[in-house]
């Protein structure tokens, strides 16, 4: 996909975020079955507004283009399964294909994932449309320097977990991750971190509800 096709991409991304506050109001945009679309549930950090369209092409000034980082949690995992290293679900394997559709037009650059099935499985149907492979990296910090490191214009995919999530947003922000906001399955978390000025922080939701949301963790369960 050429540069301008990726912005516009991501545009659409955005353009479909501001159908919006339908759900909240209990009317789900989406098809005839309910099927959710991507929705914001919250404003970006800070006062500014969120940019969810970078262009990997320099501005008017000159600037270089911002790095986009688009974290999800991993699918609904097989929790009637014996062991660690435990299988998406039904549910989890719709949900990964729910995320391949929404983030279809989308040409990452990178795939970040850590090393566990349910993850790779999450980000699977992403890699078969796109032939990419998975940059594994399983411990926060070596993952946000990687992050940090991507290339002006840049758009990238996070595959993470309920305890990494909240400290990568806040390694790539600088910022506490916000008051309230849960880890869910349905969550899509957008880092915009431009060439100079702060990062910005968009939160939508896709795919089928997520009816147990967990709290944000900081250290992996023992």
């Amino acid at each position: 996909m050429r540069p301008r096709s990726r912005s516009l991409a991501l545009a659409g991304l955005a353009l479909a975020a501001t159908v919006a506050f339908a759900w909240a109001a209990g009317a789900a945009p989406g098809d005839s079955t309910g099927h959710r679309t991507v929705v914001p549930v919250t404003r970006p950090l800070g006062t500014r507004p969120a940019v969810v369209a970078p262009t990997s092409q320099p501005g008017p000034s000159g600037a270089p283009a911002p790095v986009t980082i688009i974290l999800v949690r991993h699918a609904e995992k097989d929790t009637g399964r014996a062991g660690a290293d435990v299988p998406l679900n039904a549910r989890g394997f719709a949900r990964a294909q729910e995320l391949a559709r929404v983030l279809g037009p989308v040409h990452f650059d990178r795939i970040y994932s850590t090393h566990w099935l349910r993850n790779r499985q999450t980000a699977a149907p992403i890699m078969a449309r796109t032939g990419d492979s998975l940059t594994v990296i399983d411990e926060v910090d070596p993952t946000v320097q990687a992050l940090r490191g991507e290339h002006p214009g840049s758009t990238v995919l996070v595959v993470g977990h309920v305890y990494t999530i909240a400290p990568l947003i806040e390694g790539l922000t600088g910022r506490p991750f916000p008051l309230n906001e849960p880890v869910s399955y349905d969550g899509l978390w957008i880092v915009t971190r431009p060439a100079s000025g702060d990062p910005t922080l968009t939160i939508l939701r896709f795919g089928a509800l997520d009816e147990k949301p967990e709290p944000p963790r900081k250290e992996a369960p023992k």
